[in-house]
């Protein structure tokens, strides 16, 4: 009898496990959206105010741009490594 109940017990774990899945799931997202707007903001803010701040000093227009594309660089690669450690977690 023991196989019987082992059976029946099988799509009901597997359904639970498929909430619990979701479960986690949404709690990934909900705690990755902070870290991806630190991600974003933090990079952006510092080497454009640190490009703003070398033009002025060095009589330059050129710096701030770069300091753009190097926060967007930064800011592309973290966010990708996080989703796919997020990837990771859920499989």
């Amino acid at each position: 009898m023991e196989p019987d109940k082992q059976e029946q017990n099988k799509p009901q774990d597997k359904g639970k496990e498929a909430k619990d899945k979701q479960h986690v799931a949404k709690f990934l997202v909900y705690e990755s959206a902070m870290e991806f707007g630190l991600l974003i903001a933090l990079p952006l803010i510092v080497f454009v105010y640190l490009g703003k701040w070398l033009d002025a000093r060095y009589h330059t227009k050129f710096l701030v741009l770069i300091g753009l594309f190097l926060a967007l660089t930064i800011s592309i690669v973290g966010i990708a490594k996080r989703i796919k450690e997020i990837r990771k977690r859920l499989k």
